[in-house]
């Protein structure tokens, strides 16, 4: 048998060992590809995340950019409802004031020709029936009212008297519990309807005493009357009279 020697021996471990470690070394390889491309990826991802990172940023300062806008866009909405809120009621107030010598009688029947009535001479009948003495210059205008708001379907048209004092209207208006026991028939009327006075209201204030009408109805008060323009409730004579400037005091009763 041929001797080997230490250097032959060496190299033959060697030549065996590469042999061996070559698969492996070619997997190491492969291995550090696959983690550079991980890397990269990696690189990529953390990129697009700080990208990410800053447009929420800015998204979130815009978001908080628009509430802060949004917060005195309310408040501005606020102050200009709490404005118009007063400027409704000032003109409604104003208007009622306008109203102070007007009056509106409920009941008489419509003439097919409204050209042939006169509503000046129907005012001062009724003055009769209720013992006050109106003169022809007390009034200084009455007439049908034929708004679709006030026209209701079988019943005449009401009339509104504006007089010249405030006076004859406040005796005008004060007498009409006399007309109880009257009606129509007393003014020469073929029909008979009762007579009703009222005070002329806006359009607001006449919401507002249907509303209160409901309620009396419901709660079983039984009074309920205008004033100058102001409505008031009253449960019995025993309790003191309350006035309703709007639908929320309903809602406390």
């Amino acid at each position: 048998m041929t001797a080997v020697t230490a250097e032959q021996l060496t190299a033959i471990l060697e030549s065996k060992l590469e042999e061996k470690l070559a698969p492996l070394n070619s997997t190491i390889i492969e291995l550090k590809s696959q983690v550079a491309d991980v890397l990269k990826h990696a690189n990529f991802i953390d990129e697009k995340y700080e990208e990410m990172r800053c447009k929420v940023e800015n998204y979130e300062k815009k978001l908080k950019e628009v509430n802060d806008k949004n917060k005195i866009l309310k408040t501005s909405v606020r102050a200009l409802e709490e404005n118009f809120s007063l400027l409704s009621d000032s003109y409604n107030d104003l208007e009622q004031y306008s109203r102070r010598e007007c009056v509106e009688i409920r009941g008489i029947p419509t003439p097919e020709n409204l050209n042939e009535e006169s509503t000046n001479q129907i005012t001062i009948d009724i003055g009769k029936l209720i013992g006050i003495d109106i003169a022809p210059e007390d009034i200084s205008v009455s007439h049908r009212l034929s708004t679709r708001r006030n026209a209701v379907p079988g019943r005449p048209m009401p009339i509104i008297v504006k007089f010249v004092r405030r006076d004859t209207k406040a005796q005008f208006y004060g007498s009409r519990k006399l007309l109880q026991y009257k009606s129509t028939l007393d003014l020469g009327f073929d029909v008979e309807n009762k007579i009703y006075i009222s005070e002329s209201l806006t359009d607001k204030n006449k919401d507002l005493f249907y509303c209160c009408f409901k309620v009396k109805k419901e709660l079983n008060y039984k009074y309920l009357w205008t004033s100058n323009g102001r409505i008031f409730f009253r449960k019995d004579m025993d309790s003191k009279p309350l006035q309703i400037k709007d639908k929320y005091y309903l809602e406390k009763l």
